[in-house]
Parts: structure tokens; C-alpha cells; sequence
């Protein structure tokens, strides 16, 4: 796919990972539609950032994924893009037996069916191509005991890849990117990014743009479908 003039629409596009996929993506020319919550702030000054050398027009939307409600004006966006990089996540660090319901909830809510709700809008009476990308989690291939929630919730979201890559050809290509540690959750220090060095067998971690150099080759590639791409400096590989 020619991106240039394409619009492209991003969950979460305000901060870390999806502002660089934002930032990849408006360089190619692409109209950006930025989804974002919380961050305001963040979301117009990445905005200005993008618009201040580019023809191309790029909008905001601010919506609450886990409010149906506000949710619909992000999925008659969703059906007009070319491109839908569901980006947009909660992680909690809690144990299946330390999480609570509503924290469970929250989880499946804007990990697993926001994204879904958004694919399905994507994809239904499409008459033009496009290609959905989703950002996981290298997790989604091997089991830890202290993710709960997020972990289920982004283990479902990648089950739902080839069934929907099936579901949506010819015209729509569904894949995926699934980083590994990449930057440190809020509110934590250095010290897991070095742990999860130590135990890649790259000895690395891989930073924002890489996981953004991806989605643009998943984008422009019209011959992949149905795949995930690790980014994980083999971490996955060490169980």
C-alpha cells in the first residue's frame, strides 16, 4: 500500500509506542486520525508536531475505549481508514488471584473488544483495501503467572489474527507486531528494562521506532497477512 494520502488511524497514539507509530506514518504522508484519553496535552502537541511540515490533515479523537458510547464515534472512524494500528492498552501488573473483577474487566474491555469492535468495523462493507494492525505483547507466546488480565486479554486479542485474516481477504490484511520490553511501564524504574536485557538472548531491547519501522513495512507490503512479528530480542524464546 501507497500511504500517502492514506488515512490512518491510531489507538493510543499520543504516548510512547503509538506516538512514534503516529510519527512513522505521518512521515509517509498519511492523514493521521490520533485516538487518545487522558493525555491532552500530549495529544495537540504531537499534532502540531506532524502538521507543521505536512499537506496532509490529522485529527484527534478523545474517547473512553471501555465506554460504548463514546467507543461509536470511534468506529464510524474506524470504517473510514485505510489503516487501523489498534495500539491502545492497560497494563496492571496483577496475578489471576490478585486481580479483582473490575480490574479484570477493564482489561478485556480496552485490550480485547475495543480492538475487536474496531475490526469489525474496519472490515464490514469494505469496498477498498486496508490492513489492520495490532500491537501485542511477546508475552502472547509463553505463560507467566504474573500478568492476569493483560496477559488473557492480549493472548485472545492474537488468537483472533488468522481467523480474522481469513474472515477479511482479499480486500483487508490483518497482522500483527508484538514487542518485548521496549520502554518501562509508568510508574517503574530502569531496573526491569535491564532485567529483561539480561535475559535476551540479543542481550538488547529494541526502542520505540523499531516497533513503528514494522507497522510502516506491515503497511506497505501487500503480500503479508495472518502474521506477527516478534520485536523482542528472542526474549520469547527463553520461556
Amino acid at each position: 500500500m501507497n500511504l500517502t494520502g492514506k488515512s490512518v488511524l491510531v489507538t493510543g497514539g499520543a504516548l510512547r509506542i503509538g506516538a512514534e507509530i503516529v510519527r512513522a506514518f505521518a512521515s509517509e504522508g498519511a492523514s493521521i486520525a490520533l485516538h487518545y484519553f487522558k493525555s491532552d496535552q500530549a495529544a495537540q502537541s504531537l499534532l502540531s508536531e506532524i502538521g507543521a511540515n505536512s499537506p496532509a490533515r490529522h485529527f484527534s479523537f478523545k474517547t473512553d475505549l471501555a465506554d460504548p458510547i463514546e467507543l461509536a464515534g470511534l468506529v464510524e472512524e474506524s470504517a473510514r481508514a485505510d489503516v487501523l494500528v489498534n495500539n491502545a492498552a492497560i497494563y496492571r501488573h496483577r496475578t489471576h488471584l490478585e486481580e479483582d473483577e473490575a480490574e479484570l474487566r477493564a482489561h478485556l474491555e480496552i485490550n480485547l473488544l475495543a480492538p475487536l469492535t474496531l475490526m469489525k468495523a474496519f472490515c464490514k462493507n469494505r469496498k477498498k483495501e486496508g490492513i489492520i494492525i495490532n500491537i501485542l505483547d511477546e508475552r502472547v507466546c509463553r505463560n507467566s503467572s504474573f500478568e492476569g488480565g493483560y496477559e488473557l486479554s492480549k493472548k485472545a486479542l492474537h488468537s483472533l489474527l488468522e481467523p480474522f485474516a481469513l474472515l477479511a481477504a482479499p480486500l483487508v490484511r490483518v497482522n500483527a507486531v508484538a514487542p518485548g520490553a521496549v520502554l518501562p511501564p509508568p510508574g517503574s524504574t530502569s531496573l526491569e528494562m535491564k532485567f529483561e536485557k539480561s535475559v535476551s538472548p540479543l542481550k538488547s531491547c529494541a526502542g520505540t521506532r523499531e516497533i513503528a519501522d514494522a507497522c510502516i513495512f506491515l503497511a506497505k507490503n501487500d503480500h503479508i497477512s495472518g502474521q506477527t512479528i516478534y520485536i523482542d530480542a528472542g526474549r520469547r524464546l527463553n520461556g
